[in-house]
Parts: structure tokens; sequence; C-alpha cells
């Protein structure tokens, strides 16, 4: 009877210790988003895609299951702003079921497309940060690292006009010289600092819409340019130009 009992105690250990597996999953990239935009009329899209890479000693099988999660911080306030999903930041998360093996070494993509009702006015520099994990089963899957389960890429998340700017990313410098001021038909630009690179005109509406847009070139002996400004309505608008890395700006208004 007592050899009985101590074989059966080892069946059930070695059967407990076969259902035990080990899945270290690591974060490996954040492969998208790369950038957000804000629509004014629908919101912000945020298609989430993690690589998650098995660094255990197991084979991630058919039906097993990894959590995620995603966050996204304001750089410049440290804020949290967006949890993926609500309550993110409490242990709430998703689960995808893996529908093909995943050998030692291999990736496996985890994600979602969202959308969010929240937009920025004023594009921001923000940390987008995810979390991935096996996720415990019945049959004992188990991820004992958890310093790798985290990963985060810093973006934009831009207003809706992407190249454009709004009134609060605006410095204004001396840079340039914008004459005259009101112009009804022409728009003299006069850089004072210049660079032997390729110069970018753009004005843009209060509300950071690219109004209009030439590319000239530029010499170090040819630094004034005249712009024709008869299609662009009367109002206040902002004079931004790129020569290589110098980027200046000036606010202007058109009266024809």
């Amino acid at each position: 009877m007592k050899k009985t009992l101590t074989l059966l105690f080892l069946i059930v250990s070695s059967a407990s210790l076969f259902a035990q597996k080990t899945i270290d999953v690591s974060l490996d990239a954040i492969v998208s988003p790369t950038e957000l935009l804000s629509d004014a009329s629908t919101g912000t899209a945020i298609p989430i895609k993690f690589a998650c890479k098995n660094n255990g000693t197991d084979i991630i099988e058919i039906g097993d299951t990894l959590f995620w999660s995603a966050l996204v911080l304001d750089i410049a306030t440290s804020n949290l702003i967006l949890e993926i999903p609500q309550s993110a930041s409490s242990g709430n998360g998703y689960l995808t079921v893996a529908s093909k093996q995943v050998a030692v070494g291999d990736t496996i993509h985890v994600g979602n497309n969202f959308n969010t009702g929240s937009i920025v006015t004023q594009s921001r520099a923000i940390r987008f940060g995810g979390i991935c994990s096996a996720w415990n089963r019945t049959d004992g899957v188990t991820d004992p690292d958890t310093d790798n389960n985290s990963n985060f890429a810093d973006i934009t998340w831009y207003n809706q006009y992407q190249n454009g700017v709004s009134v609060a990313d605006v410095e204004y410098d001396n840079n340039i010289a914008v004459y005259p001021n009101p112009a009804s038909e022409e728009l003299n630009i006069k850089l004072l600092l210049t660079q032997f690179a390729d110069v970018q005109i753009e004005i843009l509406d209060l509300a950071g819409k690219i109004i209009l847009s030439e590319n000239v070139s530029s010499s170090i002996t040819n630094n004034n340019y005249v712009i024709d400004v008869n299609s662009v309505p009367n109002g206040m608008y902002i004079v931004k130009v790129t020569n290589g890395e110098n980027v200046s700006t000036s606010k202007i208004s058109i009266a024809h």
C-alpha cells in the first residue's frame, strides 16, 4: 500500500512538473503607432501593434494567452494622459490567444486598432508605453521575469494639420524680416541668418493650417524672396521659413 501511494505521488508530481511551462515573454518593440494624428471630427486613431518575444524555455502553444495594455504620457509634464484599456495603470488589460506555435526566440504580435475621442490642439511629444506578458492558464503557464515585460517609444501626437503648427507652438524670432505688413499682393521675406540649403516658405492660419507653401533655392548671396499672396484671404497669418536646420517665424496680416 505504501509503495502504491509513493508511486501515485510521483505520477502526480511529474504531471504537475510537465504541465508547468516557463514562457518568458519580453516586449521587444512598439511596432505601431509611430505617430498619432488628431482629427477634429473623428478623434484620434491608435493602431497598436506590439512585438512580443518568447525568451523562455518552452514553446508558446496554440491557445496560450498573452496579456497586454498601453499607457500614454506627456513627456513635457510626465502626466498620464491616456490608458488602453481604461484603468490599465491599475492592472487592466487585453488578452490575446496564440493562434500558432511560437518557438523559443521567435516573436508574436499583439494589439488592435482603437479610436479615442481625445484630440490635441497643440502637437506634443508623448511616450507610448506597453506591457506584454504570459497569462496564467489552467495548464500552468508562468512568466517568471517581469523586468522585460514593458517597453516604450517616444513619438509625436500631432494636431489635425500634422505638418502645421498651432498658435501655441510658435516662437517668434528676429532671424527674418517680413514686409510690408500688412501685405496686399506681394510679401517680401529676407533671411537675416542664412544656411546654404533650400528654403521652404509656408504661410499658416492661426489654427496651424498650411495656406501656402513654396520651396525655393538658396545661396549665401541670395536671401531675399518675394511671395505672391493674392490668393491668400484677408486675415492674420504666421510666416514660417525653414532653411536647413534654421526655422524662423513671424506674424503678418493680409489686407487686399
